[in-house]
């Protein structure tokens, strides 16, 4: 299955039934033609990026427009199977005018800087047995948390 098909109009997606099961459906379907040997991984994936980028735009674009219309119909109304709900996110807020506030944010700020500076010493104890700083003390290795990967990088061109 290719969710992306040639039309009279350009390029269309098949996504009249959005729901997890049927995201969930072609999915699986993309997936098991690349398993199949019938599609290539890189090419889906390069894909999937692109269409990941694509929905991106419209999400960013097409939102406040989405939300007065939403407005003009109320809760729970449903859009191709999906529940459409408006909710109010919260409001934030500035305290750098205070003083006291400054003062506490600086002194977070150093603070980070020092464990920032305690990590990459506990990074350097990695690479030894021991490490022991300028004071005697000594510097216990940092933990591995979770082991590092790999990724694709894809970049789409303008």
């Amino acid at each position: 299955m290719d969710i992306f098909t040639e039309n009279e109009d350009g390029l269309s997606i098949l996504l009249d039934n959005i729901s997890k099961s049927n995201l969930n459906k072609i999915s699986m379907s993309i997936i098991k033609n690349v398993e199949d040997g019938n599609t290539d991984a890189l090419q889906e994936y390069v894909k999937a990026k692109g269409l990941s980028e694509l929905a991106s735009m419209l999400v960013d674009s097409l939102k406040d427009e989405a939300i007065d219309e939403a407005l003009k119909y109320g809760n729970d109304q449903r859009i191709l199977g999906c529940k459409i709900l408006v909710k109010g996110s919260p409001t934030s807020y500035d305290y750098s005018h205070d003083e006291e506030w400054t003062l506490y944010d600086n002194q977070i700020n150093n603070l980070k800087l020092l464990q920032k500076d305690r990590e990459k010493q506990m990074l350097d104890a990695m690479k030894y047995s021991e490490l022991i700083d300028a004071n005697g003390e000594v510097i216990p290795p940092a933990n591995i948390k979770k082991q590092g990967g790999q990724t694709l990088s894809i970049t789409i061109p303008s």
